[in-house]
């Protein structure tokens, strides 16, 4: 009987443990859904409630953040705002590409009817070559998360998303059955 008990309280708490671990990561999934697909804000990039997650690409603002660290923006409403030493998200083009890069303001130009800003990576030697004109402002650096966003740049891809997200859907559903 004391065997029974003891089977059944084990049984219960690895039922808790695995429902736990996938309604995580079902939660995970719906955020992944909403900020993928939520409606763009004017600077066309998905915004959560006025913030904006980034994957950096390279190691350009090292040692500040490295490649495969995720950025946290907040969404820059006034540009005048703005001042040297800020870090901001922007879009420029690379190697022929629109792209989004981050780095900091080392000058601001009021221009009248727009700012312009001179950027630069920490870890370059030099400043970028082309200015940031103040419509091409994405976001202002809030915080950054140590190698999430390698993990959110797999999660983007078909093999990241099916193996991080719908297998684990999936597992629930049949567990629950």
């Amino acid at each position: 009987m004391a065997e029974q008990t003891q089977t059944k309280k084990k049984s219960s708490a690895g039922s808790i443990i695995v429902t736990v671990i996938l309604v995580i990561a079902i939660l995970f999934a719906i955020v992944c859904s909403y900020s993928a697909f939520t409606t763009k804000t004017g600077s066309g990039v998905p915004s959560i409630f006025g913030f904006e997650p980034f994957a950096v690409q390279s190691d350009s603002m090292a040692p500040f953040f490295y490649k495969g660290d995720l950025v946290i923006d907040k969404t820059v409403k006034d540009v005048s705002t703005l001042k040297e030493g800020d870090v901001i998200t922007f879009w420029t083009v690379i190697n022929g590409y629109r792209v989004l890069n981050t780095h900091r303001i080392i000058q601001v130009d009021d221009m009248g009817t727009y700012y312009y800003f001179e950027t630069k990576g920490d870890n370059n030697t030099i400043a970028d070559t082309t200015g940031v004109h103040s419509n091409e402002v994405v976001g202002q650096y809030m915080t950054h998360i140590p190698k999430l966003g390698a993990f959110l740049d797999f999660l983007q891809t078909s093999k990241g998303f099916f193996i991080c997200i719908v297998i684990p859907v999936a597992l629930f559903f049949l567990y629950e059955l």
